[in-house]
Formats: structure tokens, C-alpha cells, sequence
């Protein structure tokens, strides 16, 4: 009869070798330990054996390898590795309370294998959910940088307008006897806007989650894209993330403008218009297994457009509110060209620059957290830059939609247990698209500016694409400038961790988003 037991060790750090090939694929097993013990019999030859399936040891190493390591964690009082190892040295293949014994090597390998596909989990008499690596949400590498970006999103929020204030309309001047407040339609701060958009958020992406997890909703990978994501987790890791914290982001920041702010909503409702084009692609890709089944690109480009059109002519207007300046800041710098006034012009630069946005975050989506993160900051760095220009409503709702994409990495953050798919990463480029043209021409540049990070991952992969060609038409031959396109695949395919690459560009988000309030607070 099959038995299963489950018993719980410590868990251990080991550092990680600099073996590039295998490096991705055994990072988040190697940094968990031994967490669950397993048994199952299996039949060999007619006589029936034991096998114990050890969830998280990683592959016995040589014998000169295991005996350093035993001289490493005897210097400790305990066996597990130090938090501050060298990711260049040895890898310690320490798990639990100590080596893995011969058998503990066969067995893993037996784990190794089905993963793989080689062996099936039946017959061992165990299923897909049994040899998955469980995992704590706050575990890890991907856990930190969860930690990092809600608290330091979190602080600036606080230092932007503290708890306990009014949102309202000074009327009068100072020494006026007549001096009056005229509150306003708004409730909360800031920080009261990310953190209820966070925690909405992370509890409907985790019940999403797990619904989509047990109706094997998987991401179908791209197939030209890194080979070590054909093969890896991210082959059975559900996507159509962005059904969950998108609406709760756009939800909260109705509730706290009190559904009376006629440009939240409409801004609203195109996000989920964004929303919607996203999650049908994402549907078709998931019904038909294939990456590449989904919206046409001229099919999505034209819906974009036409929800991106519809927008800004409700805007220009003025229908249900006053439409938003047209005159472009530059900034001091550019002299007589400081201020340009656009015109009719703006609101077809707007429309541009909404469907471009959404497109350059859904091709910033390609790492585990990477288009979460950055939109996060780039939405609250936005938001800061509105409540410093007096647009508290329109504030409100970048605030919390950044919230909310922040909330979705409690299962986006590396190793992801989810994707957003194109429904999420369309509604966040949709949205700050959509936020800068209700805005107005003060926002373009600061724009620009917070989405730097996106622009640069859209043109490596036009300049990708444009090299290839010419070269090719001058020598027959097409040659690349990076490694893949676009340009976080191209720090992964130089020996780059997935999470480095991510903690790299959300630091460059964040100096950007940084930047761009600079840069609205001198317009």
C-alpha cells in the first residue's frame, strides 16, 4: 500500500555555482531546502521498493564538493548555509539537516526526471501536485524584492502627503474673513489608495490563482524565446493574471473618488476596455496551446486604436468635464520652445502614445515580476507628479492601479505561481497612457520620462528587428545586435539570473520614476 508522510527540515541558502547552463533552472530549488518528504512504492524487477521523493534536494555533487561543504557548515551551529554566501563559490549541495545520502541522489534524480517528462508521476503513485515545489510566499530572493518595492513604494507615498489631511479648496486669500475650505470628493491618501488596491489585489490574484492552477490555465511559451523557459516552471505556470488585480485596482480608485469623478471612471473603463483585448488573446492562446494563435497583430492594433480613439475624443470633448490643456511643457531649457501648443494635434499624440505604452509594457512582460514592478512605480511615480499639479482624482487612480500591480507580486515575483498575461500588461499601458492624456500637455514629458524603461525594451526590439534586415539586404547574411530581443532576454542569454535582471531594470524604474516627478515638479 502507498504511504505518504510529510515532515518538515530546515531549510538552507546555499550559495549558487556560476555554472550558467543550469543556474536558472536550480536557483529556486537550490534556495528552499528540503521542505516535504514524500513516499510512494514502485515496482522494480517483480519486488516492490521504498522511494522516498525529496521535493528540494538539488543534485549530488562530488565527493570533494560534499566534503567541504560538511567543513563549511560544521563551523556553524547549525547546518544551514550562511545567508551571505559568495554566488561564485563552490555550491554547497547542503538541503535539510545534512548531505544527501546515495539514495536521497537516486531519488532526486527519479524527481528530476519527471519533472521532465521522462517518467509520470503515476508511477510512482503520485500526481502533478505532488512533485510541484511548494513554496512560501515570502520565501526566497523574489520574496526581498516583493518586500523592497511595496516598502519603499509605500514610504514615498507616506512622505507625499502624510495621514490625517482633507482633500479640498482653499477659497480667499490669507487674513480673508471670508475664507472658506471647499472639501472635495475624495477620500484617503495616498498611501491609503496603494495599500487598499494591494491588499484587494494580492487576495484576488491568489484566489485567481489557484482556480486557474487546478483548471490548468497554463501560459503557453514562446518558442523562439530562451530554451530554459520551454522546459522550466514557467511551462506550467497559469497566466490571465491581469483579470485579478486590474479591476481591483480600478474598483478602489472609483471607491475612494466616491464614483464622482467623471474622468476616474472613464479612465477606468478604458483600462478594462485594454483589459478586455488583452484576455481575449490570452484566451484564444490558452485554448488553442500555442503562443502564437492569439489576436492578429493588426487585429490587436486596430482594437487598441479604437479604444485608445474613443478616449481621448470623449476627452477633447468636454462632454462631462472640462478637456485637459493641449500646449506640450518642454521644460525651461528648450527657451522659446518651453511651451508648445499642439493643438488637435495632442490628442492624436495621446492616442499614440496609449496604445504604444500598452504595447511596450506587454513587451516588458517576459521576466517573473519585471512588468509588474516596473508599471507599479511608473503608476505611482505618475501619481506623485499629479497630486503635486493639483490633480488629486486623477492621482487616485494611478496610485492605486500601481497598488494593485504591486499586490499581483505576491504571486508574480520570481518564481512567479502566475502570470499577468496580455490582460494585465495591456490594462498598465493602457492606463498610463490614458492617465497622461487626461492630464494634460504637462504630463508628456514626465511621461516619457517614468516610462523610460519600457521605451528601451520597445527599441531594442525595433532596432533588433531593423539591424536584421538591413544587414541581411547588404550582405544576404542578417546578423543581431543583442543576443534576443527584447532587451532583458539579452541580459538573461549573458549569464544574468532571471532576478537580477529584474531587480536591475525595476532600479532603473525606480531612479526613472524619480526622475520624471523632478521633471514635472520643474514644468
Amino acid at each position: 500500500m502507498t504511504t505518504t508522510t510529510i515532515c518538515t527540515a530546515r531549510a538552507t541558502t546555499p550559495s549558487l555555482a556560476p555554472m550558467r547552463a543550469t543556474r536558472n533552472a536550480t536557483t529556486s530549488v537550490a534556495r528552499r531546502g528540503v521542505v516535504a518528504v514524500r513516499r510512494a512504492s514502485s515496482i522494480r524487477g517483480g519486488t516492490t521498493k521504498k522511494i522516498s521523493i525529496s521535493a528540494f534536494a538539488p543534485r549530488q555533487p562530488p565527493s570533494s564538493a560534499r566534503a567541504a561543504a560538511a567543513s563549511n557548515s560544521n563551523s556553524h551551529s547549525s547546518s544551514t548555509a550562511p545567508d551571505d554566501a559568495d554566488d561564485d563559490a563552490e555550491p554547497s549541495q547542503y538541503v535539510g539537516e545534512g548531505p544527501m545520502t546515495e539514495e536521497e541522489a537516486m531519488e532526486h534524480d527519479i524527481l528530476e526526471r519527471i519533472r521532465s517528462g521522462e517518467l509520470q508521476p503515476e508511477d510512482f503513485g503520485l500526481t502533478e501536485e505532488d512533485v510541484a515545489p511548494p513554496r512560501s510566499p515570502l520565501a526566497g530572493g523574489g520574496g526581498a524584492f516583493l518586500r523592497v518595492v511595496t516598502f519603499s513604494l509605500a514610504v514615498w507615498l507616506h512622505a507625499t502627503a502624510p495621514l490625517g489631511g482633507r482633500w479640498g479648496v482653499v477659497q480667499g486669500g490669507p487674513g480673508d474673513a471670508t475664507t472658506t475650505f471647499v472639501s472635495a470628493a475624495l477620500l484617503g491618501t495616498p498611501l491609503q489608495w496603494f495599500g487598499v488596491a494591494f491588499v484587494v489585489a494580492a487576495v484576488t490574484s491568489s484566489a485567481l490563482c489557484s482556480y486557474l492552477s487546478k483548471q490548468e490555465s497554463y501560459q503557453p511559451v514562446r518558442e523562439e524565446g530562451p530554451r530554459g523557459h520551454l522546459t522550466g516552471a514557467k511551462s506550467t505556470t497559469p497566466t490571465l493574471g491581469g483579470l485579478a488585480f486590474v479591476p481591483a485596482g480600478c474598483v478602489t480608485a472609483m471607491a475612494f473618488t466616491t464614483f464622482a469623478d467623471p474622468v476616474v471612471v472613464a479612465t477606468c473603463l478604458t483600462t478594462l476596455g485594454f483589459l478586455s483585448i488583452g484576455a481575449f488573446d490570452d484566451v484564444q492562446k490558452l485554448l488553442s496551446k500555442n503562443n502564437a494563435r492569439g489576436l492578429s497583430p493588426y487585429a490587436k492594433l486596430g482594437l487598441q486604436s479604437a479604444v485608445a480613439t474613443s478616449f481621448v475624443a470623449w476627452l477633447s470633448s468636454g462632454v462631462a468635464a472640462p478637456p485637459p490643456s493641449t500646449a506640450v511643457a518642454l521644460g525651461p531649457w528648450m527657451g522659446a520652445w518651453s511651451v508648445v501648443d499642439l493643438g488637435s494635434l495632442f490628442w492624436a499624440l495621446s492616442a499614440f502614445a496609449m496604445v504604444s505604452e500598452s504595447n511596450a509594457v506587454n513587451i516588458t512582460d517576459g521576466l517573473d515580476g519585471l512588468a509588474a514592478a516596473t508599471a507599479a512605480i511608473a503608476l505611482v511615480g505618475t501619481g506623485i507628479a499629479l497630486v503635486a499639479s493639483g490633480q488629486s482624482e486623477l492621482a487616485a487612480f494611478s496610485i492605486s492601479l500601481g497598488g494593485a500591480a504591486a499586490g499581483f507580486l505576491v504571486v508574480n515575483r520570481h518564481p512567479a505561481d502566475m502570470f499577468m498575461g496580455d490582460a494585465g500588461s495591456l490594462a498598465l499601458g493602457g492606463a498610463l497612457g490614458a492617465v497622461a492624456a487626461a492630464a494634460g500637455g504637462a504630463a508628456t514629458l514626465p511621461l516619457v520620462v517614468t516610462t523610460a524603461v519600457f521605451i528601451a525594451e520597445t527599441v531594442s526590439v525595433i532596432a533588433q528587428v531593423s539591424w536584421f534586415k538591413w544587414t541581411k539586404k547588404k550582405t544576404g547574411q542578417g546578423e543581431r545586435l543583442l543576443r534576443m530581443a527584447p532587451l532583458h532576454h539579452h541580459l538573461e542569454l549573458g549569464g544574468w539570473g532571471e532576478l537580477k535582471v529584474v531587480a536591475t531594470l525595476t532600479a532603473c524604474a525606480g531612479a526613472c520614476a524619480v526622475l520624471g516627478v523632478g521633471v514635472a515638479g520643474v514644468l
